[in-house]
C-alpha cells in the first residue's frame, strides 16, 4: 500500500471537516435586574452624634432627628450651639443640599421664630457629599436677633437637612 502525500492530505482535509461538523458553540444568556435601595439609604443616613453646652440635645433612637432645648435667651446676640455629626452607613454616596439645613418655626409661637430667631449652620456642610461609610461634623446656632418686650414665650422650631442619594462604587 503506496501512501501518497495527496492522500495524506486528503484525509487530514475529511477529518478537519469532519471534526468542524460535530462540533457545536454553548452560549450562557443571563437577566439582571438592579434597582436603587431606597430603604437602605433611609435608614442607614443618620445622625450618630449631636452635644451641646448651651442647653439640652436627645437623639432619637433611630438617629434621623434630635431635640435641641437652648437656655434662655435674653438679650439680642444670645445663642446655642449644638455640634453635630451624620453617618453615611448606606450603600450610596450621599449628598446635601444647600442650604443644608432648613428650619422653621412649629406650634403656638411659630410667628416668632421668623421674628426673633436666627440660624446658622456650618457652611461645609452645603452641597457636601458624604462618602459611604463616612461622617461628616457639622454646627447649627441658634441666635437671639432682636430684643423681645413681651411675656416669656417657648420658641419651636423643626429644622431639616436634604440629603438625596448618589450611585457610588465600592
Amino acid at each position: 500500500m503506496k501512501i501518497t502525500k495527496k492522500g495524506i492530505l486528503l484525509v487530514v482535509l475529511f477529518l478537519t471537516i469532519g471534526f468542524a461538523a460535530i462540533t457545536t458553540t454553548l452560549t450562557i444568556t443571563g437577566t439582571i435586574t438592579i434597582k436603587p435601595n431606597n430603604e437602605n439609604f433611609e435608614q442607614n443616613v443618620i445622625f450618630t452624634a449631636a452635644d451641646s453646652d448651651d442647653g439640652e440635645v436627645v437623639l432619637a433612637g433611630d438617629g434621623k432627628s434630635f431635640t435641641f432645648t437652648t437656655n434662655e435667651f435674653k438679650a439680642i446676640g444670645d445663642d446655642a450651639t449644638v455640634s453635630f455629626t451624620i453617618a453615611n452607613n448606606s450603600n450610596y454616596k450621599a449628598i446635601l443640599g444647600s442650604p443644608a439645613v432648613s428650619c422653621q418655626g412649629t406650634g403656638d409661637n411659630a410667628a416668632l421664630f421668623a421674628d426673633y430667631i436666627g440660624i446658622n449652620t456650618a457652611a461645609n456642610l452645603n452641597n457636601a457629599n458624604i462618602e459611604r461609610n463616612a461622617t461628616i461634623d457639622g454646627t447649627l446656632t441658634a441666635s437671639l436677633k432682636k430684643s423681645y418686650t413681651g411675656d416669656a414665650k417657648t420658641v419651636t422650631y423643626t429644622c431639616t437637612i436634604a440629603v438625596n442619594a448618589a450611585e457610588a462604587t465600592n
